[in-house]
């Protein structure tokens, strides 16, 4: 990918795209797609659905 300053994705989300070979395409087809900052109506979506966080991590303290 030519230019990964302007990408919405982070680097490791890039280096993932780069490795598969999409990385031109995702940033052509996401472009305008995959916002910034999420839309209120979103935002009320998700504060009222009913949910559990888990999280654990492996002998070493990775997630």
């Amino acid at each position: 990918m030519s230019d990964n300053k302007k990408s919405q994705f982070h680097r490791a989300e890039i280096a993932v795209q780069e490795k598969l070979g999409v990385a031109d395409m995702v940033a052509q087809y996401s472009e305008g797609f995959v916002r910034p900052a999420m839309p209120n109506q979103h935002r009320e979506f998700f504060e009222n659905l009913n949910m559990v966080i888990v999280a654990m991590v492996d002998h070493e303290g990775y997630p």
